[in-house]
């Protein structure tokens, strides 16, 4: 018999995959290789960053009204907290150089997620409708620039923001900050009427809050009246949680005045 003497292959000792699956798994590695390296030099947050720069300037060129004969003398009131005693006077700015800015004018299921109580997420829903949609449709007659910051929720249709309006997004908390500093430049802007909720949480410690644009040297008002706190069972009858954070504002970062105090000095404005 023949024995057969023909070369035989040596078998491998690694499984062999289509060349389709090696692609595959090529295209994967590549681009966790891309991803980390990405991810390393902060290049996502960049590429948003300058997106939202894009966006930012263009609605910094859309937005912005202008007054005629500006100068108003508002009557504001102050908290001096080592005689504990409010002092009122009267300061004279145009109105052109300021801002009004709405924090948190959310919708109501925005407030209900908020989890406070249903008494609560009423008087919030109720204040909106009274207080403070009154005072944005005065500074809309009165050609004030308006500034709303919702962070991340839905603003309430009532007191929707109007083409000319401005409008803070919060997908960089910090980046907020810096945006709405470049809007108020623009329109040289130095006072702050602030309005909104809440008195004792966002309008305090917001990016976009008193505190914050109070250090980047803006002057601080705060409409006493359209503004409310979250409140404590034990505080929420005589609603003292807001009047704390009132007085505050009044000895630390500005002044406080009402919505009849404006419409009055904007009627009377020279």
């Amino acid at each position: 018999m023949q024995q057969d003497t023909s070369p035989k292959k040596k078998s491998s000792r690694w499984f062999k995959f289509p060349a389709g699956i090696m692609w595959i798994i090529l295209f994967v590695f590549v681009g966790i290789i891309a991803g980390i390296t990405l991810q390393h030099y902060h290049a996502p947050r960049k590429i948003v960053l300058f997106t939202r720069e894009l966006i930012s300037q263009r609605r910094l060129r859309n937005s912005g009204v202008h007054a005629e004969n500006g100068i108003i003398k508002l009557g504001v009131r102050r908290y001096i907290a080592n005689k504990e005693i409010h002092e009122h006077e009267t300061i004279e700015f145009d109105i052109n150089n300021a801002a009004l800015v709405v924090i948190d004018a959310w919708d109501d299921s925005s407030f209900r997620n908020c989890n406070p109580s249903g008494q609560q997420v009423k008087r919030f829903i109720r204040h909106r409708k009274d207080k403070l949609l009154p005072l944005i449709e005065l500074a809309r007659r009165h050609k004030i620039n308006i500034v709303h910051a919702s962070h991340e929720n839905d603003i309430a249709d009532e007191v929707e923001p109007r083409d000319n309006e401005y409008i803070v997004d919060s997908f960089n908390m910090t980046y907020d900050t810096q945006e709405l500093d470049n809007y108020l430049k623009l329109h040289k802007i130095r006072y702050l009427f602030y309005a909104g909720y809440a008195s004792n949480y966002c309008l305090l410690a917001r990016p976009t809050g008193i505190i914050k644009m109070r250090e980047f040297g803006y002057n601080i008002i705060v409409v006493r009246d359209c503004v409310l706190a979250f409140e404590l069972p034990a505080t929420l009858k005589g609603e003292y949680a807001n009047e704390v954070a009132i007085n505050m504002v009044e000895a630390q970062w500005g002044h406080s005045t009402t919505a009849k105090q404006l419409e009055e000095a904007l009627e009377k404005r020279k």
